[in-house]
């Protein structure tokens, strides 16, 4: 009766790399480009630094139509 309210618990999924897991995100998760939402990336390649200190990288979003 009182095991309604233990927690249940979460099995993570662990990948070999990053883009094992960056693969399973654009083929299993719902990602929609929302005001807010938090969308899975891979940085693709490291940029230059702005005069500000600022860094700029080429990235990737997951989503499921990507070829």
């Amino acid at each position: 009766m009182f095991g309604w309210f233990r927690k249940k618990e979460e099995s993570l999924q662990e990948f070999a790399d990053n883009r094992a897991a960056f693969e399973y995100a654009c083929t299993h998760l719902p990602n929609r480009i929302l005001l807010e939402a938090v969308i899975p990336a891979i940085v693709e390649e490291e940029g230059r630094r702005g005069r500000d200190g600022e860094r700029f990288f080429s990235i990737r979003l997951a989503d499921p139509w990507r070829t």
